[in-house]
C-alpha cells in the first residue's frame, strides 16, 4: 500500500494580498500573479494521484480547481479556512497599526492573541487539528489540502 501524506498547499495570491490587506474570512479573488501560480502547480501535479479539499473562501477554491484540474472533485471543508482577522479585515498593516496601536503592539508582541475580534491561534489550530483528522483518517491516496 502506497503511503499516505498530506500536502498543504495555501491559497495562491489574491488581490488583496497583493496590496497587503488583512483578508481574513473576506473572499477576494485570485490575482493575475495568483493564477498563474495556480496553472504552475496544477502542472506539477498533475501526474500525482490525490484527492482535493479546500476552503470554501474563492482564492482558496480558484486555488484547488486548478490543482485538481477536471478530472479530480474538489471537497470543500469550511474549518480549512483562514484566520478570521475581525476588525482588520480589508485594511493594510499601517491602517490597523494607525487605528489600532495598542492592539497592534500587543499583537505583534503575541500574534496568539485575539485582539480586535481576531480569532485566537488556539481557536484556528483546534479548528485545522480537526480538520486534518478527519481527512487523514478518509485518505488512502496523496492528498492535496488548500
Amino acid at each position: 500500500m502506497k503511503p499516505r501524506s498530506i500536502t498543504l498547499i495555501r491559497h495562491c495570491e489574491s488581490t488583496w494580498s497583493a496590496s497587503g490587506r488583512f483578508q481574513g474570512l473576506a473572499d477576494p479573488p485570485l490575482s493575475d500573479v495568483g493564477l498563474a501560480e495556480a496553472a504552475r502547480l496544477s502542472m506539477r501535479l498533475s501526474n500525482d494521484e490525490m484527492n482535493v479539499w479546500s476552503s470554501d473562501l474563492r482564492r482558496a477554491v480558484q486555488t484547488a480547481a486548478a490543482i485538481a484540474g477536471p478530472e479530480r472533485t474538489v471537497r470543500f471543508d469550511q474549518r480549512l479556512r483562514e484566520v478570521d482577522v475581525g476588525l482588520w479585515q480589508g485594511l493594510t498593516r499601517e491602517e490597523v497599526e494607525r487605528r489600532w496601536p495598542q492592539e497592534f503592539k500587543a499583537w505583534l508582541d503575541d500574534p496568539t492573541l485575539g485582539v480586535c475580534g481576531r480569532e485566537p491561534w488556539a481557536k484556528v489550530a483546534a479548528r485545522a487539528d480537526e480538520a486534518a483528522r478527519a481527512l487523514a483518517a478518509e485518505t488512502t491516496a496523496t492528498q492535496s489540502v488548500v
